[in-house]
């Protein structure tokens, strides 16, 4: 197995940098705010609302740009904080992978099997 070249560290996105403003923003300020703002402002709530709900929603395909089963145990290693994953861990990572979805499958077969009696 080849060894990965290492990769530069990723920068934080603007849409990180912005949701990680706001989430500072929001502990110092508190949901009374947002309330003030839903109260004296409802066009401008109703129009963050629904900008945030369609980021949100827009955002929920994490893996969709992921080009192996190497970036996606990466990009699992990296939802648990290790931010700069050794091949044996990428390794293993892949290998937890591939036994989840076994799993997930077994569960499937199980459910339609139910459903077939």
């Amino acid at each position: 197995m080849k060894s990965r070249k290492p990769k530069a560290p990723e920068q934080p996105s603007l849409r990180s940098k912005l949701f990680k403003a706001l989430e500072s923003d929001f502990e110092a300020h508190g949901v009374s705010t947002i309330e003030r703002l839903r109260e004296e402002h409802p066009d401008r709530y109703l129009d963050i609302a629904s900008r945030l709900a369609t980021v949100v929603e827009q955002s929920t395909g994490a893996f969709d740009d992921c080009q192996s089963r190497e970036d996606i145990a990466i990009r699992l290693l990296a939802a648990v904080g290790v931010t700069d994953p050794d091949e044996v861990s990428i390794q293993r990572a892949v290998e937890a992978h591939e036994r989840m979805l076994a799993g997930l499958q077994a569960i499937k077969n199980d459910a339609e099997g139910g459903l077939k009696q």
